[in-house]
Formats: C-alpha cells, sequence, structure tokens
C-alpha cells in the first residue's frame, strides 16, 4: 500500500516542526541517536495513525522517507 496524501502531509508539517532532524543535523551516536529514535518513534505512531495509510516500523517509515540511517 502506498503512503496516503495524509500521510504525506503529516511528514511535511513533522519535518518542519524537526528540521534538525529534516536536515541530518542530529548525529547518530549517544544522545542524538536516542533523541532521533524518540523523534522516529512519534513521527510513526502519528503515520500509523491514519485509517486507511500503511502501517509500518519507525524504521519502515525511514525508508519510505529515505533517511538512510
Amino acid at each position: 500500500m502506498n503512503t496516503t496524501q495524509e500521510q504525506k502531509e503529516i511528514l511535511l508539517e513533522w519535518m518542519k516542526q524537526h528540521p534538525d532532524v529534516a536536515r541530518g543535523r542530529l548525529r547518530r551516536k549517544g544522545e542524538s541517536k536516542h533523541q532521533m529514535e524518540v523523534l522516529l518513534q512519534e513521527l510513526s505512531t502519528s503515520m500509523n495513525s491514519v485509517v486507511y495509510g500503511p502501517k509500518k516500523s519507525s524504521m519502515e517509515w525511514i525508508k519510505v522517507i529515505n533517511f538512510n540511517l
């Protein structure tokens, strides 16, 4: 199932609220890694709340949005 328009809008709003993640400015080690994991879990929960959209883990959403972690 493809990402819905509603999920794309959620992602866009999330990226606006978390520009450091969107720009890749959080490091992938230590506290920044933990912070990123928490933020991505929150994003995953929001994306999965869309009734007719696909349901994925945070790691699967990362692949969809091409974060390349």
